[in-house]
């Protein structure tokens, strides 16, 4: 596995775009098709927006998409509290391999 590729927002709605693009062009880089690259950018955008409605506007939200070879992994991080507090911490996985997406909390 490759290093990650990382992208940290503040927990907010209007990030989706970004988020979804991000998924999708990522995935598109380590040779992943179109229509699966686009599958990995909905799941990615869907898990955005709930850990969104999770968060608050001042919480990091921490995306890493690594490339396994024969599978795409992006990790979605939130932590709460801000930049002072440990907060608590949320890690949801999303892996594609063989045509099917995984998440898992």
């Amino acid at each position: 596995m490759t290093k990650p590729l990382t992208l940290t927002l503040t927990a907010e709605n209007r990030y989706i775009p970004i988020v979804r693009s991000y998924a999708e062009m990522a995935a598109l880089a380590i040779g992943l098709g179109n229509q699966e690259s686009l599958a990995l950018a909905l799941a990615a955008e869907e898990i955005f927006s709930y850990l969104c409605n999770l968060g608050r506007q001042e919480d990091d939200l921490t995306i890493k998409f690594y490339n396994g070879i024969y599978y795409a992994r992006i990790d979605f991080q939130i932590k709460r509290g801000g930049y002072k507090s440990q907060g608590i911490q949320y890690l949801f996985l999303c892996k594609f391999a063989r045509g099917i997406i995984n998440c898992s909390v």
